[in-house]
């Protein structure tokens, strides 16, 4: 069905549609759009060239015949239009043996120019859309293919042909691409087994600050660079399926930072690759072999975690012609990174970040285009599979919008700004209200919401990405700014960023939870959580999944929220866990705490596993803090010197003066954290009381765990707290005076001594650590270490979270 574009109001008397002219009538409003086409072939008015062009015996042209070239020559077609307006422009050719797989042709339009590479190997002798663009009546458009200056390949013109999409008078409206056989829509150096990619080309996007460095020998014209929590992405098309080495190119300085996180998206997952950028610059260093599908994107992202500087320069895939690889080849960077990205349970989610301009132009169904709260509740209400519901630019104090419309997988609804990046909500109460299933809402800035930014309940499979929260929340406990209750399934709520928040992410598992179920499967992944408006008497958590109370029979629920790969930065919410868990069956992974108060809370639940996480920095409170059973916390590393605890599990159960009871604490898993820095009380406390309960821990071990710094004790053991608690192999470096504390008497095989550590990772001289891991049986995330590195396995692994 051929899109089509609504701005009336449902009050409109009639509609009528006559064939592909869409007559719309309202009160004294008429629009017409018409279809207008404009072809130009080879060798016809408005074409030139240079270089040899010969007569192709390729079958099937546009007219009586089509051209080739090979190396030196250029064609190009100048196309006058009967109006301003977006055209979708295709491109035709003839087949050959001799045709190049990587063709590029420059595409002029209003706002610019775009390059997109086609395989001439492939469907010949039809139209092939190449995008669609923005083009002004006085300059026409204007296609040009050029030929590398050194190929033995064959470059076809045929023709190319315009058509009229909309007749729109906006001067800048966005411009969409979808070329169905593109390798590359980057300004790249492409030879068809090599693109490059340099910043500041089509296809690089960035948030946050960055400037030009001074950084010497970068690839092209300059290098940039960001701190404080600002990104940089490469967007790089692939001509072939198969699998690419992946390069990366950066320019060093003295403030540089030596841990840089690049994370690699290709086809199958996302790793993250540490790379030190005081060293190698001005030269392509190697991150690794990766399969990347033609049919989407690779990607790579850098992003600036400190006040250190990142540099950002150019990276370069080269097809080595694999069809597949099993997995990610590791790097010979300076660092490797966390663990790529395993499915989740919710697999009904796209997982990567979802690219506006793709979406708006790909909609299969109607555009509603609406500009006020009545309009957007009235359209959400009739709104099929398939519709887009765009809001047009401008700043509302709309409250209460109601999401009812129900998508589907394969063809959601979706809800975003006409233009990205220029649509603001304020100063609501509670803003989207959303009660239907498989619907995207995303790419608005929202601001100051004193109740619910976003509130889901029972409704399934939503997608909330991409937008930016300013000081959502109001202190009050019992209301989350995403608020996600009464089994609303599959909720997704990532690549947003969060800032200055007054309020948290609550997801509910309540008496109705007991009852019915809870939410299942939330994901919170990729965002961006900087800065609390913190109260001394009021608190600010990240998220809580579950709620203050115990209720019995909630533990027995499998919740299975996923939280993973967020970036906490300088968040100081008056709290010891800025992360509250009191259900089961959850994961918390892959997640990097910047200088941040407060930490992982497990204050209930049984059978949640906390892994891959990595802190920095940061006030009093601990990292981890464990009640419940079954728990797993591995492969973490800790290096926050100012908390009392890195890791702590307390007594818990009936305690003085609860208002409900809680189960006990026990047969919890700590193993392979690695912990720098110590603490200011203990970097490890087991078997403690907390808020008075005297119920014992039962049966948890703690194994191959490596505790080293200035703090107080290593390890802190209550052995009347914690009975038949297993402490095993466990490494101890006590520094500037202090002590390993008791738990070394009871540890069987404790190891004392120097780890030589690099930073956070084990060297070439760290006998102690290497290869003196103790077996850890039924515990799988043990068998990777924190950068997703396979262990050697048993006792062949080493001590800590790294594997040498």
């Amino acid at each position: 069905m051929h899109q089509k574009e609504h701005r009336l109001k449902l009050s409109t008397k009639f509609i009528i549609t006559i064939s592909f002219i869409a007559l719309l009538v309202m009160a004294n409003s008429i629009q017409i759009a018409a279809a207008t086409t404009v072809i130009i072939d080879n060798g016809t008015t408005g074409t030139n060239s240079t270089g040899q062009w010969q007569k192709s015996s390729g079958p099937n042209p546009y007219g009586s015949n089509s051209i080739y070239a090979k190396a030196g020559a250029s064609y190009t077609w100048n196309a006058k239009l009967p109006q301003s307006g977006s055209y979708q422009v295709f491109l035709r050719w003839t087949p050959h043996n001799t045709r190049a797989s990587s063709v590029p042709y420059t595409i002029d339009y209003n706002r610019g120019s775009k390059r997109v590479f086609v395989n001439q190997k492939q469907n010949a002798g039809q139209w092939n859309l190449a995008g669609t663009y923005f083009f002004l009546k006085s300059k026409g458009g204007k296609v040009t293919l050029r030929t590398p200056n050194s190929t033995s390949k064959s470059y076809n013109a045929d023709a190319v042909k315009f058509v009229l999409a909309s007749s729109t008078t906006q001067k800048n409206p966005p411009v969409v691409t979808s070329p169905p056989i593109p390798t590359t829509t980057n300004d790249t150096a492409n030879t068809g087994k090599t693109i490059i990619v340099d910043n500041g080309n089509t296809g690089t996007s960035k948030k946050g600050t960055w400037s030009t460095s001074s950084g010497k020998n970068p690839y092209g014209k300059n290098s940039v660079y960001g701190r404080n929590g600002a990104n940089y992405t490469w967007n790089v098309n692939i001509p072939t399926t198969g699998s690419y080495k992946v390069f990366l190119r950066w320019t060093t300085y003295p403030s540089r930072s030596s841990n840089a996180p690049i994370d690699i998206r290709f086809d199958g997952g996302t790793k993250r690759v540490y790379v030190n950028q005081k060293t190698k610059g001005g030269q392509w260093n190697l991150l690794g072999e990766y399969n990347f599908n033609k049919s989407s994107n690779g990607k790579l992202t850098l992003s600036a975690l400190s006040s250190k500087s990142y540099s950002a320069d150019a990276v370069k895939f080269v097809y080595t012609g694999n069809s597949k690889i099993n997995i990610a080849t590791p790097a010979p960077a300076p660092a490797p990174a966390p663990a790529p990205v395993t499915k989740s349970i919710n697999t009904k989610i796209p997982s990567s970040k979802i690219d506006w301009s793709t979406v708006i132009s790909q909609a299969k169904q109607n555009r509603y285009i609406v500009s006020n709260a009545a309009d957007f509740t009235s359209y959400s209400a009739i709104a099929k599979p398939g519709d887009i519901i765009l809001i047009a630019n401008g700043t509302y104090t709309w409250e209460n919008l109601k999401i009812t419309s129900n998508g589907t997988k394969e063809n959601p609804i979706i809800y975003t700004a006409l233009n990205p990046g220029k649509v603001t909500f304020k100063n609501a109460s509670t803003l989207f209200k959303i009660y239907g299933d498989w619907n995207i809402i995303g790419g608005f800035t929202i601001n100051d919401i004193k109740k619910h930014a976003f509130y889901v309940s029972g409704a399934r499979n939503n997608r909330l990405t991409d937008n930016i929260l300013n000081r959502p929340g109001n202190f009050n406990h019992g209301e989350g700014y995403l608020e996600i209750q009464k089994q609303s399934h599959n909720t997704r709520f990532d690549h947003n960023t969060v800032l200055d928040t007054k309020g948290s992410i609550r997801v509910l598992v309540s008496n109705d939870a007991i009852k019915n179920g809870a939410p299942r499967n939330v994901r919170i992944d990729n965002n961006t959580f900087r800065r609390a408006n913190s109260k001394r008497t009021r608190y600010v958590a990240i998220i809580q999944v579950g709620q203050a109370d115990f209720y019995k029979g909630s533990e027995a629920i499998k919740v299975g929220t996923i939280f993973e790969y967020n970036n906490i930065h300088d968040f100081h919410g008056g709290t010891q866990q800025i992360i509250s868990n009191k259900s089961s069956y959850n994961i918390y992974r892959y997640n990097n705490f910047i200088n941040s108060g407060g930490g992982i809370g497990l204050r209930h639940g049984n059978y949640n596993k906390v892994y891959g996480n990595y802190w920095k920095g940061g006030n009093n409170s601990d990292a981890i803090f464990i009640k419940g059973k079954y728990n797993v916390i591995v492969n973490n590393v800790i290096d926050k010197p100012n908390a009392n605890y890195a890791i702590t599990e307390r007594m818990w159960g009936a305690r003085p003066g609860a208002r409900t009871g809680s189960p006990d604490t026990g047969y919890n898993t700590v193993a392979h954290n690695t912990i720098i820095g110590s603490s200011k009380k203990a970097g490890i406390s087991l078997g403690f009381d907390s808020a008075g309960s005297k119920n014992p821990i039962r049966g948890s071990r703690y194994f191959n765990n490596m505790i080293i710094g200035p703090g107080k004790k290593l390890f802190s053991y209550n052995p009347s707290g914690c009975k038949n608690c297993i402490i095993d192999n466990n490494l101890y470096y006590p520094t500037n005076g202090n002590t390993t504390g008791n738990a070394i008497d009871y540890d069987r095989n404790a190891v004392v001594g120097n780890p030589n550590l690099t930073g956070f990772e084990p060297t070439k001289n760290s006998r102690l650590v290497i290869n003196n891991a103790r077996g850890i049986t039924n515990i799988s995330e043990t068998n990777i270490d924190f950068f997703g590195n396979k262990r050697d396995g048993g006792s062949n692994n080493d001590i800590g979270a790294v594997e040498y």
